[in-house]
């Protein structure tokens, strides 16, 4: 099943290793890259069911937001 999630968050997250990103918002990206294929690891062996994984993934993807606006305005005031 770890093996079966980690194909998934890749494909998920393939078009994102194509962009031509700052180092800072790169580092960003390949946390975020590791902390979902650890959620996808822990929700697969959870058991939890679609509705479930829905809700935990519109709060985990609300925090990202933030992180990653906060990435970019800082990299736009570093300019």
């Amino acid at each position: 099943m770890p093996e079966r999630a980690n194909e998934l968050v890749q494909k998920t997250t393939a078009s994102l290793n194509d962009l031509r990103t700052p180092v800072a918002l790169r580092r960003s990206i390949e946390q975020h890259q590791d902390n979902l294929l650890s959620l996808a690891k822990a929700l697969l062996v959870a058991g939890k069911s679609e509705q479930e994984i829905l809700e935990i993934l519109d709060s985990a993807f609300s925090s990202y937001k933030k992180e990653l606006t906060k990435t970019i305005v800082t990299l736009g005031n570093e300019q």
